[in-house]
């Protein structure tokens, strides 16, 4: 490139103007020449490259390890970068600059970081929701700079995750018991207006906020979850969910803690069914109607949530009424019914407890239906021989025999009083109880009148016979008519007679209404 030049006794030189080539190597050699002439032997140097190409600019990445695209740091941003090469003179040094626009440097200017590849820069003032980029460049050891590289930007996120009241015992509504000892299903939502939630976790414990049963457990990304093996859940305790949100930027939630779960294992009890609205009746006069009545259930843990019964012809049958929802009421009428007079009917009842336990069936010992009226029978006048006739003015006497009911069978009988067959004039329907005679006093008869005494029954259930009357009897308060009688004759009276042993005697007599029942006479 260069001849001998003469230097004079300059122990350097700086040559210009010279042409010379990227990647060639280009060797200055001198000599020197004494007074005498003598020149010595040539030395030349080790050569120098010619180096004007700028370094390869590589990629940078949010973060020292897997490119973030959010932080919740509003002081420190952390970058790494790679395939920054020199392949002549070798990269001096690396510089890095912060924006918030892709290349900008408004928010740290370019600093120098060595050779180092990657910077964790601490003390800055970062607006949460602000994009940051990072951008670097590389210089060489003879001072060429490379292009920029700049990270696709990391933002800023504080904000954390925003999660809902879990529920417990379902996917969609609460629940606050459940009669399953070994599975809880667990279900929540969240949002997070920012980075985006990246892990749910839940824990499950004795105490509101507790992890003592189950310690914190990532579910990933899914809101429910099916806890399985819990063969410890207790009878009678309660579990509480808890449930917290971390997102990308690394943001995490408070927990947030279900009102809790109690967990009941055994189903209501019950006692007895009685027929009827009160105590409980054998028999129904209705061929349209049953009703029933229970005492609560027992249920000592979550409480019952519906009674249900059924009617049948059988103990425990369905065949009439099928199950049926009765809420909490411990009393069912049920109407509409089409029953046989005769059939014994049965009630049947179960509780459901609010952890879905169903009680054992309790059923009623049976209410028969009875349609029919009881049958009459018959009324004599007086408690013996059926009389025609009475002097008394004040009483009647009666007693009545053949009145029966099959089923329910007779609750009372009922007497009354009139002056025409059946009529209750003079004195109106009386009850009687059960028995089957009257004298009744403090009456107010007719001489010469007929009164007739009727009878009906009741039976238990509530019907009505027929009337039975009797045939009548009549007042008569008027005494028989007699004539003088005769002595020692039959035809005429005589005054004296000659027989020591025997005496004659005759009369007469004449009674216009009940007739002569006897005469009696004495001497």
């Amino acid at each position: 490139l260069v001849t001998w030049t003469d230097n004079s006794t300059t122990t350097s030189v700086t040559k210009s103007g010279l042409t010379l080539s990227n990647g060639t190597a280009y060797y200055i050699s001198v000599r020197a020449t004494d007074n005498a002439g003598n020149v010595a032997t040539v030395v030349t140097s080790d050569g120098v490259t010619v180096d004007t190409a700028v370094p390869s600019a590589g990629s940078v990445s949010d973060s020292t390890a897997a490119d973030l695209d959010w932080t919740k740091s509003t002081t420190t941003l952390t970058a790494v970068w790679t395939g920054f090469s020199d392949a002549l003179s070798g990269i001096q040094k690396y510089e890095y600059a912060i924006g918030d626009t892709s290349g900008g440097a408004n928010v740290l200017s370019w600093t120098d970081n060595a050779t180092a590849t990657s910077v964790n820069k601490t003390g800055l003032t970062l607006t949460n929701g602000t994009t940051y980029y990072i951008s670097v460049r590389a210089t060489d050891n003879v001072g060429n700079v490379s292009a920029i590289a700049t990270a696709d930007g990391i933002t800023i996120d504080t904000d954390n995750p925003v999660l809902t009241t879990p529920i417990e015992g379902s996917l969609a509504t609460d629940a606050d018991y459940q009669n399953i000892a070994d599975t809880l299903i667990i279900s929540w939502s969240g949002s997070d207006g920012g980075s985006g939630i990246s892990t749910y976790e839940y824990a499950l414990g004795t105490t509101s906020g507790g992890t003592e049963f189950v310690s914190w457990t990532s579910a990933g990304t899914a809101t429910t979850a099916t806890l399985t093996g819990l063969s410890l859940l207790t009878e009678g305790a309660t579990y509480y969910l808890s449930v917290r949100a971390t997102d990308v930027a690394g943001n995490m939630s408070a927990p947030v803690t279900a009102d809790g779960i109690t967990i009941d294992l055994t189903a209501p009890a019950g006692s007895t069914v009685s027929d009827g609205t009160g105590a409980d009746i054998s028999y129904s006069g209705s061929d349209t109607t049953l009703s029933a009545n229970w005492a609560a259930f027992t249920e000592t843990v979550s409480g019952i949530q519906k009674y249900e019964y059924a009617i049948g012809d059988t103990i425990g049958g369905t065949e009439l009424v099928t199950w049926t929802d009765n809420s909490t009421t411990t009393s069912v009428t049920k109407s509409g019914l089409t029953l046989s007079n005769g059939t014994a009917y049965y009630i049947s009842v179960r509780a459901t407890d609010n952890a879905g336990n169903v009680a054992t069936v309790v059923t009623s010992d049976g209410v028969t239906v009875d349609t029919a009226v009881p049958s009459a029978g018959s009324v004599s006048d007086s408690t013996a021989a059926d009389l025609d006739w009475t002097k008394s003015t004040t009483t009647l006497t009666a007693v009545w025999t053949g009145f029966s009911d099959a089923l329910s069978g007779i609750q009372k009988y009922e007497y009354a009083i009139g002056d025409t067959s059946g009529g209750a004039n003079v004195l109106s329907w009386t009850d009687n109880a059960t028995a089957t005679s009257v004298n009744k006093t403090g009456l107010t008869l007719t001489n010469g009148t007929t009164y007739y005494i009727s009878v009906r029954a009741t039976d238990n259930v509530g019907n009505i016979s027929a009337i039975a009357t009797s045939d009548g009897i009549t007042v008569d308060t008027d005494g028989p008519a007699l004539e003088t009688p005769f002595e020692g004759s039959l035809t005429a009276d005589i005054d004296y007679q000659n027989s020591a042993t025997e005496l004659i005697i005759s009369w007469s007599g004449s009674d216009s209404t009940s007739s002569i029942a006897l005469y009696e006479y004495a001497l």
